[in-house]
């Protein structure tokens, strides 16, 4: 029994560091910044172990949608893209506003979105997918016959689905901000998942839809 103890504990003093020097904790911040023709612009910032800045660009256009994203040689040294704004046509933005009940929208606009309904056997999948070995948002998407990602919810509207960014998990998810472009009907929606990743690494992301509404 001492013997059987003294294995125990020093099998725990092994693994706490490993288990600590596993965490990356790379917590994500996402900014849009502005939208010029087609192409939205939007930067993420990873921290922690990381600290990478990525500047995501998204052009959607009547052929469709193209996405690609650029490294920054500097973390988080972004006035160098701000500056650019002002040397382009941008489109004009209506930034949504938190209502009560978990609701966005904007008093100029005839329409509200939320965050989808809850669904906890989602999260219980994914805990088994990390028990199974699986690491994140992308391996649970990339797994045969993975949950469709959830929209937010739309009232008021019809609302379809044009990309989702990666490393998100796209439900049990709130919102964060919402920007529209009344122009085009599009709708920039960032979220926010509070379950994490394996070493404690963020799932949020942002979502871009097509809003159409007869009285917007």
């Amino acid at each position: 029994m001492i013997m059987a103890r003294t294995l125990f504990l020093i099998g725990s003093l092994l693994l706490c560091p490993m288990t600590v020097q596993a965490a990356s904790g790379g917590e994500q911040t996402f900014q849009f910044l502005f939208k010029t023709g087609d192409v939205l612009w939007i930067a993420e910032d990873i921290g922690g172990q990381y600290e990478l800045s990525a500047l995501h660009q998204v052009a959607v256009s009547g052929d469709g949608v193209a996405a690609g994203q650029s490294e920054l040689k500097t973390y988080r040294h972004w006035q160098p893209i701000v500056e650019l704004e002002s040397h382009f046509r941008t489109r004009p933005v209506v930034k949504l506003e938190p209502m009560e009940g978990g609701l966005w929208g904007q008093s100029e606009l005839q329409w509200t979105i939320g965050p989808p309904d809850e669904d906890p056997a989602l999260t219980a999948a994914f805990n088994q997918h990390v028990y199974d070995g699986g690491s994140n948002a992308e391996s649970f998407y990339a797994e045969d016959n993975a949950p469709a990602k959830h929209l937010p919810t739309v009232a008021g509207a019809k609302a379809e689905p044009l990309y989702f960014s990666g490393r998100g998990l796209y439900f049990n998810y709130t919102i964060d901000s919402a920007y529209f472009f009344p122009r085009s009907g599009l709708l920039l929606v960032f979220t926010h998942q509070s379950i994490t990743a394996v070493g404690l690494d963020t799932m949020h992301g942002f979502i871009v839809m097509q809003i159409n509404s007869d009285r917007q």
